[in-house]
């Protein structure tokens, strides 16, 4: 680093990312140069099943990172990361670039576990990345639109956690606008659908989605996917045209590869100031680590949470004064959309579904989205 300004680099438009790409200021005032590498725009988990659902524009659910960081006085880079040398404290982009750092943090979200599947899956779109979802949305439009298919369109979703719920409610949704016959089934490996809910929000959930005509199968475990057919592991068939896996998330390989302290499946472990216990001068945030001493699950309040304590932290490294820890809240309200103009929401115990729960999540996701896009 001799010569050069010391950087701080942010890998990953994450929520806590944005947060601290909107204060960089705080690291040029300190004579250090922040960096942000993403590939692209930042996708909103939020409002991504709205947006399969028709509800939202592509627009309406991204923000661009780069004004963001270059209006703060830092510099944005459009690339991926390959690997990282933390004893030389350098990253290898996919373009072949190398740039140092002085300060890490990690905030690249998650991606879907399909490691239990076998046989081709050239009809599986994973929920992640977010935009993954709008072309899910483009494709089926595609299909919706033919103005003499009369046959239903079947349309397996594998997962039947909150993420799956609102994939199947928003793709009926989305072809209730286009008046298009479609079959929906759900299949999840457990008992109940949304299994970490309390029971009442669950059971209110299964009403809502039968009303609709989605078909639940529950203690279903897909194993194989094979030319439009899926198959579970009791040799139970069933056919599809479009399969969407949410089956769980798990943190980017390029986590495991940095040789430092790694959880399983669920990413780079960090002490409760947000620092791997092995090299302090790494950081992260979100889905793609783990806490130690805790088992949260990957949502993005967290991050959001997260978020200010991370920015305190880098610059008190800088600073060489105390950091702060991050403790995780016992609550957090979850929304889950469910279409046609109603959200299902939970916290603890209690948990209501209606109008007024869409109404809350929408202004919830559209002001966290139009703070960053404003910049």
């Amino acid at each position: 680093m001799a010569g050069r300004t010391p950087q701080v680099v942010l890998v990953g438009a994450g929520h806590a990312h944005l947060h601290l790409a909107s204060r960089a200021t705080e690291f040029v005032r300190r004579g250090y140069a922040p960096v942000l590498i993403n590939p692209g725009a930042f996708w909103y988990s939020g409002m991504a099943t709205g947006l399969l659902g028709g509800r939202y524009t592509q627009s309406q659910d991204t923000v661009d990172p780069r004004p963001l960081i270059e209006n703060t006085g830092g510099r944005f880079i459009d690339d991926r990361v390959a690997s990282v040398d933390t004893s030389q404290r350098t990253i290898s982009l996919a373009s072949g670039r190398t740039v140092p750092y002085e300060l890490l943090s990690f905030n690249i979200g998650s991606q879907v576990d399909l490691s239990g599947f076998s046989g081709s899956t050239p009809n599986l779109w994973p929920v992640k990345p977010i935009a993954n979802l709008w072309r899910l949305r483009r494709h089926l439009e595609d299909r919706f639109r033919q103005p003499h298919h009369k046959a239903p369109h079947h349309i397996l979703i594998i997962g039947g956690g909150a993420t799956g719920s609102e994939i199947a409610a928003n793709i009926d949704a989305l072809a209730r606008r286009y008046q298009a016959p479609a079959r929906v089934r759900i299949c999840t490996g457990g008992s109940v659908l949304l299994p970490e809910a309390p029971a009442g929000a669950s059971r209110r959930l299964k009403q809502v989605l039968s009303a609709r005509d989605i078909r639940i199968t529950t203690d279903c475990h897909i194993e194989r996917l094979e030319n439009g057919v899926a198959v579970d592991s009791t040799g139970r068939e069933f056919s599809y045209q479009i399969a969407v896996a949410a089956t769980g998330l798990r943190a980017p390989e390029v986590m495991r590869s940095l040789g430092l302290p790694f959880r399983d499946t669920d990413g780079l472990t960090v002490t409760n100031a947000l620092h791997s216990p092995a090299d302090s001068r790494v950081f992260g945030a979100g889905d793609c680590i783990a806490l130690a001493g805790s088992q949260l699950p990957k949502l993005g309040v967290f991050s959001l949470r997260e978020a200010p304590v991370l920015l305190h932290n880098l610059l008190a490294t800088i600073d060489g004064t105390p950091l702060r820890k991050f403790r995780p809240q016992s609550h957090s309200l979850r929304i889950l959309n469910l279409g046609r103009g109603k959200s299902l929401a939970v916290r603890g115990q209690f948990h209501w579904y209606g109008r007024l729960s869409q109404w809350l999540k929408h202004l919830l996701d559209t002001r966290f989205v139009r703070q960053y896009q404003q910049r």
